[in-house]
């Protein structure tokens, strides 16, 4: 299953989720797939668009990113996230941890 496609703008990668849920049903996979990516790239961005709903274990698998990044010096941003997403992102306050962006534009901006 492919969870992601990716894009590379200048020295930033894109993973741009595929998936419509990212949840303990595959969560895990998710984050096995997205670890070679991230490990390759100091910038990376995640398209949340597409995705309607994420758990704890999704959320998990956002953090493990996060720590991905931060072992290597990266850094994380997301972007396009909906309604149901952030409400749960507020919950687990990773909205406190990893920014989070309203378009694509202003997280490459961020960057710089």
């Amino acid at each position: 299953m492919n969870f992601f496609t990716t894009e590379t703008i200048d020295d930033i990668t894109i993973l741009i989720l595929t998936v419509d849920r990212l949840d303990a049903e595959n969560a895990e996979k998710f984050k096995k797939s997205a670890q070679p990516v991230i490990l390759q790239a100091k910038k990376v961005m995640i398209d949340f668009s597409n995705l309607a709903f994420i758990d704890s274990a999704g959320c998990g698998a956002m953090i493990s990113c996060l720590k991905q990044m931060n072992t290597i010096g990266g850094e994380l941003k997301f972007f396009g996230v909906r309604e149901p997403v952030a409400t749960v992102f507020k919950l687990a306050r990773i909205n406190r941890i990893i920014d989070i962006l309203d378009t694509r534009e202003q997280a490459i901006r961020s960057f710089y």
